[in-house]
């Protein structure tokens, strides 16, 4: 069955065949095509979700898997690391913003910080289809009271980055360049693979996870934060953006180790060469 031309007809087939399974079901959205196909089955994908996944629906939960590539609310913790790595950084001195936003006021006084991690060559497409996996979510889990997992994963060697589609080759560089840029870290997919679906296990099982919709978020997007795999790019110095080109540039020239190190000491990564050129 393909997706984009038998949405209704996958869709009836799911509201049969999920009331007969032994177990309450979870619907994964995991797609991805190129250019503005990409946009189109998200719009199907959530055309199904908002069919099955409702009050007293067959469906009683939604997973997605995030882009570190959108906006989101963060904690006052990156936003303060990202600051302390701004002021280390020379790239400052070169004009390059900070990665750091002004706290947004709120009607109850806590500042809330918003991270724009949109990158320009990814394409309007692949953010609008993000989108509309992120609003889904929303929607799912603070209007309709479902349990939803949707964890933000890192940048990683994937096959639609690296090969088939026209900036292959620059993502290639820009993600052989990320390393060089401390706290970024790029992961095989193998590995993100792994990670993501443990996540997945927990959110589903653990009835304390910031997927239920039982336990309390001082704000809806917090979801795709409060345990986000962002790879760094919640805390990085300068603006991912900005960052574009000094990613590939580097990469073509001096490539980060591919697999990060584990540093006993507060277990935290790092690439081999310790992110110099940041």
């Amino acid at each position: 069955a393909d997706l984009l031309t038998d949405t209704p007809e996958i869709c009836a087939w799911l509201a049969a065949l999920l009331p007969t399974l032994p177990s309450p079901a979870t619907i994964g959205t995991y797609t991805y095509l190129d250019g503005e196909l990409n946009v189109r089955i998200s719009v199907a994908c959530d055309a199904i979700c908002a069919r099955l996944a409702v009050p007293g629906g067959p469906a009683t939960a939604l997973a997605f898997v995030q882009t570190p590539s959108q906006a989101f609310v963060v904690p006052g913790e990156a936003i303060g690391a990202s600051d302390a790595a701004y002021t280390a950084s020379r790239l400052r001195y070169l004009g390059y913003p900070k990665n750091s936003r002004t706290a947004v006021p709120t009607a109850s006084g806590e500042p809330r910080f918003v991270h724009d991690g949109f990158v320009t060559v990814q394409g309007p497409n692949y953010a609008l289809a993000k989108a509309v996996n992120l609003w889904r979510a929303v929607l799912a889990r603070s209007r309709d009271g479902l349990l939803v997992s949707s964890n933000v994963a890192p940048a990683c060697r994937t096959a639609s980055m690296q090969q088939g589609n026209k900036n292959a080759r620059l993502v290639a560089a820009a993600l052989a360049g990320m390393g060089n840029f401390s706290p970024m870290l790029v992961f095989d997919a193998a590995t993100v693979s792994a990670v993501m679906a443990a996540l997945l296990v927990h959110d589903v099982r653990n009835p304390d996870a910031p997927s239920a919709p039982a336990s309390p978020l001082t704000h809806p997007w917090d979801l795709f934060s409060c345990q986000s795999f962002h790879g760094g790019s919640f805390r990085v110095a300068v603006k991912p953006q900005a960052l574009g080109r000094l990613f590939g540039i580097s990469g073509f020239l001096w490539p980060s180790d591919p697999r990060p190190v584990l540093v006993s000491a507060g277990a935290r990564a790092r690439t081999s060469n310790g992110g110099v050129m940041a």
